[in-house]
């Protein structure tokens, strides 16, 4: 038996080395397996150039965008869709209609955006 659909974000190479290697140990203890070749590592900003998770099996692969649950998930912020959505911010945010905004307009832009590339500079 195999892990299975799991997704796991860290803020360094390290702590996702670290938390790798107590995900195959957990795994390992309920007799499931971490497949080397079919898990995939991303990371995004400048730290992470050269990405290299190591498994017992192995090294992981490295991804620029992946697809997990149905969405595409990248490396490389879309800059258009950050763009837009400042564009819409102030207007959003400024409305005289806010209540409708908070319970329709902003859950649908902020869908999925636990997925989303943010950093400092976004916020």
């Amino acid at each position: 038996m195999y892990a299975d659909d799991l997704c796991f974000v860290t803020d360094s190479p390290n702590s996702l080395q670290i938390l790798m290697s107590s995900l195959v140990e957990s795994c390992r203890k309920f007799g499931l397996k971490v497949s080397v070749t079919k898990t995939e590592v991303m990371a995004s900003g400048t730290h992470f150039d050269l990405l290299r998770i190591q498994l017992n099996q192995g090294v992981l692969k490295s991804e620029e965008k992946f697809k997990y649950l149905g969405r595409l998930i990248s490396s490389k912020c879309d800059r258009a869709a950050s763009a837009a959505f400042g564009k819409l911010r102030s207007k959003v945010f400024h409305s005289h209609d806010l209540l409708n905004q908070k319970a329709v307009v902003l859950p649908n832009l902020l869908y999925s955006s636990e997925s989303w590339c943010l950093y400092r500079k976004h916020i």
